[in-house]
């Protein structure tokens, strides 16, 4: 899996608008595009103009296949992403929750 990162400047007071488009974006690729396994997209703590989208694919082939088509989007200017090869994940392990008790009826 890959992880390929993009860094975006949106104007001031266009956050919101800019958030709601890339949501729009996302939704229709995942599930269409062969290798998209899902998406992120983050602002900067001290400055919302910053925003930071996140994609992560199956590998680095289906993602430049994809973008290799010329999608008109800023994500599609390969030179300007930074891919990340996941080397190793860790995370919390599972919270096991417990049995349900079933109640039995006396008749």
């Amino acid at each position: 899996m890959i992880q390929i990162v993009y860094r975006h400047k949106v104007a001031p007071g266009t956050e919101a608008a800019f958030v709601e488009a890339w949501e729009r974006c996302k939704s229709k690729m995942l599930g269409r595009v062969r290798g998209l396994l899902g998406a992120s997209i983050f602002r900067n703590a001290t400055d919302p103009s910053h925003v930071v989208c996140i994609s992560r694919w199956s590998s680095i082939e289906d993602w430049e296949s994809y973008w290799g088509k010329g999608v008109p989007d800023p994500e599609g200017e390969l030179p300007k992403n930074e891919i990340l090869i996941e080397l190793r994940k860790l995370g919390r392990p599972a919270r096991k929750t417990p049995a349900k008790k079933t109640l039995t009826r006396k008749h």
